[in-house]
């Protein structure tokens, strides 16, 4: 029996879909408050690409369906979310972070949608929620729109949702899941592993019939959304394939365990985590390996099988990640997601393993292992910034100082600050890092163009680090100032700082795009 508190707070959310949505929405903005809140709530360059195709939809510049530059990523549902917010915030860091939300609320919604339908107690639907919008892995990365990563999420979460609500399989629910895996494959299709056992486990229930019209279905639709991304033009590639041993494995997965479970990467890099986070992840990730244990031990065969073809699932993506041959956390996001769908299930099938009373310690003790991790997040800091900076305060003076004098283009030595700025200056400013050729070329021209207008006023601009050697030529030092503690301004830089930094500097450019964007 359920309490009567259940039934009032499952019949509000039943009410619509809406409402269930803007209830997770609601738990996962303020597990989020200390990260938000803090001086090191910061967009990155993919995060900005993002919210420059997100202004292009809304400016009418086409339909953004790959992720500028690459012929992967698919980032549709990432655009439109972004897009709900930036003509209501502007081009800054709340649009993204809010769409980043947004979308990754949604996944979390139809999880808790399984708790709801699987008629948890109040106490432990409450519980494992706050888990759910909690979870170390996605603290950082459920706000970041970076080119399929949240999507392929929620297309997880709704294939979740039918393997645990639907005992069997008909012929719609196939077509279903035929075509959000074709929406995952193309979208990180790493994430797509974590469920292949269990799918094919339950693709042995098929006729014949149902087999070839569901995988003739996932074809079709993935060539479908495949089609669109030979459009874009090719800036950046997947890795390749790498290696598979011991010291691949040790080097890419367990040296950054820690790491990737909290989110504390970026690229191919890791971070520093603070000693509470870290303690409460190894806890709460410790409590979790004990629940599975017996979980697989005790429970009803049928549950053993699915559990074990979990965490089979999870174990192949991470494998794939390490093959992949690159360092990089975001490759192992899908492991860690794969834990926390394991939760989902146990905690739906508690009634034959264990006493409502003793679910609801185990799910308190995995929250509480929770809170310093979470709390922890106002300290979350990249390597290269500076601890005592205002990251976004540090990088809008920079915007609004170039603004002020009068700059709408220029250089810029750092690689991520000039997306950054990019997606800043609201299509009313334009900058370029060394490279000739870029995601979104319109800006390069922009530069080009300005460089080669006697009449233009430009800059060079960037991080103090790093500044490839311009230090070192003379006058360096007279010419440039300091805008903070992070950023240095050079207004009608000579070609000698230029040519040092690895610019590549134009002859010409195209008639129709001189005098661009000036």
């Amino acid at each position: 029996m359920i309490h009567t508190s259940s039934n009032k707070l499952y019949s509000l959310l039943e009410r619509s879909f809406l409402v269930e949505w803007l209830f997770s929405f609601a738990l996962v903005l303020l597990a989020r408050l200390p990260y938000l809140l803090s001086n090191h709530v910061y967009f990155d360059g993919d995060e900005a690409v993002l919210g420059i195709m997100a202004r292009d939809l809304i400016n009418g510049n086409g339909i953004p369906i790959y992720f500028y530059g690459q012929q992967y990523g698919f980032s549709l549902f990432e655009v439109f979310s972004a897009a709900i917010f930036i003509p209501f915030l502007g081009s800054g860091l709340a649009s993204l972070k809010l769409g980043g939300m947004l979308l990754f609320s949604l996944g979390i919604q139809r999880l808790l949608r399984v708790l709801r339908k699987k008629q948890l107690p109040l106490i432990s639907f409450l519980l494992l929620s706050l888990i759910l919008v909690t979870f170390p892995t996605w603290q950082v990365w459920g706000t970041k729109l970076r080119g399929g990563y949240i999507t392929a999420f929620v297309g997880l979460t709704l294939v979740v949702e039918q393997l645990i609500l639907s005992d069997q399989w008909n012929r719609k629910n196939w077509m279903a899941v035929s075509i959000i895996s074709a929406v995952i494959f193309v979208s990180q299709p790493i994430f797509l592993l974590v469920l292949i056992p269990l799918l094919i486990q339950r693709a042995f229930k098929m006729n014949r019939k149902d087999f070839i019209l569901t995988l003739a279905t996932g074809l079709i639709v993935l060539v479908l959304l495949r089609l669109p991304a030979y459009q874009n033009t090719i800036s950046w590639k997947p890795p390749g394939l790498g290696s598979l041993n011991l010291d691949t494995i040790s080097s890419y997965f367990f040296k950054g365990f820690w790491s990737h479970f909290t989110g504390y990467f970026s690229y191919s890099d890791i971070y520093e985590i603070p000693v509470l986070v870290k303690t409460g992840a190894m806890i709460f990730f410790g409590f979790m390996c004990m629940i599975l244990g017996y979980s697989i031990f005790k429970g009803p065969t049928s549950y053993r099988k699915s559990l074990l073809l979990l965490l089979i699932g999870a174990s192949l993506s991470a494998i794939s990640a390490v093959i992949f041959g690159i360092a990089g956390g975001r490759y192992f996001i899908p492991f860690y997601t794969g834990w926390m769908i394991i939760l989902v299930v146990i905690a739906v099938q508690h009634g034959s393993l264990m006493r409502i009373r003793t679910q609801v310690v185990i799910l308190a003790l995995l929250l509480i292992s929770l809170v310093p991790t979470t709390t922890g997040y106002d300290r979350y800091v990249s390597f290269w910034l500076a601890p005592e900076v205002n990251d976004m305060a540090a990088i809008t003076e920079l915007k609004t100082t170039l603004e002020d004098r009068g700059i709408k283009n220029a250089f810029v030595s750092e690689w991520q600050v000039f997306w950054q700025l990019n997606y800043l200056g609201n299509e009313d400013m334009n900058f370029r890092h060394f490279l000739m050729e870029d995601r979104v070329q319109r800006f390069v021209d922009g530069v080009n163009s300005c460089y080669l207008d006697e009449d233009c006023p430009i800059a060079l601009t960037g991080s103090l680090w790093p500044l490839y050697d311009m230090q070192n030529v003379a006058g360096w030092d007279t010419r440039i100032e300091r805008v903070n503690d992070r950023f240095y301004l050079m207004e009608n830089p000579e070609d000698i700082f230029l040519e040092v930094g690895k610019f590549e500097l134009p002859e010409s450019v195209p008639d129709q795009l001189s005098g661009l964007n000036k």
